[in-house]
């Protein structure tokens, strides 16, 4: 009840469902591994049952292949970025969010009822899957320019002291300073889905694990304008390795 971008975006397939043929609906089922455009990012005609999402009566490996179809099976995303790409993130960052799913503090009507089925031994065991996979390299599924990456770069690694808003490079990266484990790595991520995210962290619609409170008062000073500048900025980067401290 708290994300009405999630009613919207099952609206809008209602009322695509009845124009889809049995390859277009098949295709938004498995999805295609957005880096290459073809090599499917869950294999076709394998996807276990969303059935399967039955705590400790599924194994984590069929949960694994049911988040492939959203997220990828390689962690990549798909097409459109409205799920986020998980490869190679940090493992105490995924586990915290799987968890702020399953208590209904970090909210999604899609995430919830999954998270909640999970136990938490296959809570660890997903989120140590995607933790060791490749990390997405930069993509540009969005419509950009050198000037608003240029400008997101700026808001990115020297804030906007005048407006009170912070670096966002000091806990999200790109940099080799150590970082809290449980925030997320932003880099190679899609500048559609972030730019929801702040959205929602400014709306206070988001929710999170004990620490999506510091991100409130950033989103509210930020502009929609700078919101996107920097969300395009972290979608072109490339994902360095950044080693946990703590």
């Amino acid at each position: 009840q708290h994300r009405d971008d999630e009613v919207w975006a099952i609206v809008a397939f209602l009322q695509k469902f009845p124009e889809l043929n049995e390859q277009e609906y098949r295709r938004m089922v498995s999805g295609e591994n957005p880096v290459n455009g073809s090599r499917p990012s869950a294999t076709r005609g394998e996807d276990a049952p969303l059935q399967a999402l039955s705590g400790r009566n599924g194994s984590a490996q069929s949960i694994v292949d049911s988040c492939g179809r959203c997220h990828g099976r390689d962690g990549q995303g798909r097409e459109a970025g409205v799920a986020p790409k998980l490869a190679g993130q940090q493992f105490a960052y995924l586990e915290e969010s799987l968890v702020a799913f399953s208590r209904g503090q970090r909210h999604s009507g899609i995430m919830e009822p999954i998270a909640v089925a999970m136990s938490r031994e296959e809570t660890r065991e997903v989120a140590q899957y995607f933790s060791k996979l490749a990390p997405p390299q930069a993509t540009l599924s969005s419509p950009t320019s050198e000037l608003a990456k240029r400008r997101g770069e700026s808001i990115a690694r020297e804030g906007v002291p005048k407006a009170r808003i912070p670096i966002c490079a000091e806990c999200h990266g790109p940099g080799d300073n150590p970082r809290n484990s449980v925030y997320p790595t932003l880099a190679g991520q899609y500048a559609d889905y972030l730019l929801l995210q702040l959205d929602l962290f400014a709306d206070d619609r988001r929710g999170g694990s004990q620490f999506a409170a510091l991100m409130h008062p950033v989103a509210d000073r930020l502009t929609l304008e700078q919101m996107r500048d920097v969300a395009l900025y972290y979608e072109s980067l490339a994902v360095p390795i950044v080693p946990p401290t703590r």
